[in-house]
């Protein structure tokens, strides 16, 4: 059975999402179990009966989201700093101040298709 890894909203907060860039299932599936385990880096490692794999700040976080469905979000994360993100908010046809709010918020609350334009575009930069 083919394992997935999810990371907490909690982890995300404080990591900052360009900390999971390249992470994956494989990573970890070795050294996770169904106890609580920390890592050297402060996040908490666990398994579940279906062998999904859980990267969390405490044994208490609830909300985990899939690292798949979060990549789009994680590539603008580490990747932020190489862009002039008002000319990729333009090519997308975001508005920049829409863009400065969702990354305020922890990038909440922006849609999935706005989000790809943004990756989109980035990548398109990058040609």
């Amino acid at each position: 059975m083919e394992e997935k890894l999810y990371i907490s909203d909690e982890a995300l907060e404080k990591y900052g999402y360009a900390y999971f860039k390249d992470m994956e299932a494989d990573d970890f599936k070795e050294i996770a179990s169904n106890e609580f385990i920390e890592l050297e880096d402060g996040l908490i490692l666990s398994r579940d009966d279906m062998y999904n794999i859980y990267l969390s700040a405490n044994e208490y976080d609830e909300s985990f989201n899939d690292i798949d469905d979060i990549q789009d979000i994680i590539y603008i994360d580490s990747h932020i700093n190489v862009f002039n993100m008002i000319e990729i908010c333009k090519r997308a046809g975001i508005a920049e101040s829409t863009y400065r709010n969702w990354r305020s918020k922890g990038y909440k609350g922006l849609s999935d298709y706005k989000i790809s334009r943004l990756v989109e575009e980035m990548k398109n930069a990058c040609e």
